[in-house]
Order: structure tokens, then sequence, then C-alpha cells
């Protein structure tokens, strides 16, 4: 991993990625006689940062950075009765009285749809359980060439204390952090997909499209050409995740942070086609 990167760096390599994770899927989009789940191409794009012009929060952390997107909102009350989310929670439960009251009354709503909860293993401090992220020095917003609108932020410390106050403890005290596959450091690895987050007591919230890191953005930042092959397994994991997770359910969001196929599909598998189109991409 790196040390903390300048902004300048950071606005580089986002416009950079950008710039070139789009020629490699515009060129899969003209592939009419592929024969995958590509027909949805433009829901696709959708759900992907780095082919849509939607908002996003960088992170600068002391080492490499994170990617926020958090443009995709649930409607309504997600947190209460819709999801996807995780409820935080300790075996004497802080899910508020009324709370709970409506829920045993209804039999139609006993468990909320789409929302997991997770217990905690300990107490952790409040400040974790408050969810408190010290992001109050926010440096500046860029706008790349793509007209993707960035807001940079500084974080004082690592990626894991980032998702364990992010995930009101989550990770760290219910889950390990994510670990990121050596050969996706180079590229933006997504650690969680369009999954909300909430403490049982409902005082807080938080909802992640897209929540990513970059590791190691160097090769980028040297010579595009050497990041060629990297980017290509990138988009290859982006687009098969993508596919796999559409008809995950609540529980299954949780099952993500340990299952080898979500985080790290296969690419050695010559009869898949997918695999065999991005090879043969190119940044010309």
């Amino acid at each position: 991993m790196v040390n903390r990167l300048s902004t300048y760096d950071i606005v580089e390599y986002l416009d950079a990625y950008m710039r070139l994770y789009q020629r490699l899927s515009t060129q899969i989009s003209q592939q009419s006689s592929l024969v995958i789940s590509l027909s949805e191409f433009p829901l696709i794009k959708y759900k992907i940062p780095w082919l849509n012009d939607a908002p996003l929060q960088v992170v600068s952390l002391n080492q490499g950075f994170l990617f926020w997107d958090d443009s995709i909102f649930p409607k309504g009350h997600w947190y209460f009765t819709g999801g996807p989310a995780i409820k935080i929670d300790e075996v004497h439960t802080h899910t508020p009285l009324s709370v709970r009251t409506l829920f045993s009354t209804n039999s139609t709503t006993q468990k909320p749809e789409g929302i997991v909860r997770a217990i905690l293993k300990s107490s952790v401090p409040k400040e974790i359980w408050r969810g408190h992220l010290d992001l109050t020095s926010v440096e500046h917003e860029f706008k790349i060439g793509s007209g993707k609108r960035l807001t940079i932020y500084h974080y004082p410390n690592s990626l894991s204390e980032f998702l364990r106050a992010a995930t009101f403890g989550f990770f760290g005290h219910i889950e390990q952090t994510p670990f990121v596959p050596k050969k996706y450091e180079l590229t933006a690895f997504e650690m969680i997909t369009n999954l909300g987050f909430f403490p049982a007591d409902l005082n807080n919230k938080r909802f992640f499209s897209s929540l990513g890191v970059v590791l190691d953005p160097t090769p980028l930042l040297t010579n595009a050409r050497d990041f060629e092959i990297p980017l290509k397994h990138a988009l290859y994991r982006d687009l098969t995740r993508l596919n796999s997770c559409r008809a995950f359910t609540a529980e299954d969001y949780i099952r993500q942070f340990s299952s080898k196929s979500f985080w790290d599909p296969s690419d050695s598998d010559d009869s898949d086609e997918l695999y065999k189109l991005i090879l043969n991409l190119s940044f010309d």
C-alpha cells in the first residue's frame, strides 16, 4: 500500500480510471453477438460508479483512498421496513419499544423484509455505536473530464477504522474487515454494494450504493499501459459480481463478506465468453 495521496493524484487517478474503464465498457456494449447477461447494459451503467455521472464522495485515508457512492438510495423508510439493510444490535435489543410493539401486533410485519439483525459480540464504544466519522475537513469539490463531480474528504485513520465507524461496528465487531486480493489493489475494489447499516436505536443510518477502496494507484499514475491487464481484471470482476448479486436476499448480503466467488470470481476459465472478450479489448 502507498501513503496518503495528494488531492491532485486522487483526481488524476479517478479521471484516468473512468476514461479507460468507459472505453473498455463501450466496446463490450457494442458486442451484440455476446450471449451473456448484458442485455440490460443501461442498468449496469446506472449501477457501476465508473459508468455513470452520479456524484462521488472520495475519502483520503492514511493509505490509499475510498470511493463512496450513495446515489441509488432506497425509497421511503428503508431502515425501518424495507432495506436491504443490516441492523446492528446487542443481545438485549436497543430497538425502541414502540417499534417492537408495532411488529409484534401486526402479523404481516413481524420481520421487516430486507433487514437483517446482526448481534455485536461485545459492547462497543459510544462513538462506534453512533457511527461517528471524522470527516470534518472537506478539501475541495472537483469536476473531472467525464462530468462526474467529486467531493474529497480526509480521514485521519485506516481503512479498517473507517469501516468500523461507518457500519456502526459491523466490521471489526461482527465481521472482519474485507480482504482485498493483491491483484485488485491497483483498481477500485468494491467492498459494499447496495446495502444500508443502522443501529437498533434508529438514531443514525447510512446507505452505500457502492463503497470501495483503491490501495495502490501508482501504476495508473505512471504508465497507463502497465495498467491495462489489472483494469481488464477489474472490469470482468465488476460485471460478474453485478450479475451475481441481482438475486441476492438480505441474508445473502451478509454471506457476501466471506464468499470467495462473490469477492473474487475466477478469471481463468477459457470457456467464459465474457472473460475472453474482455482480454481482447484494447485501450486504443
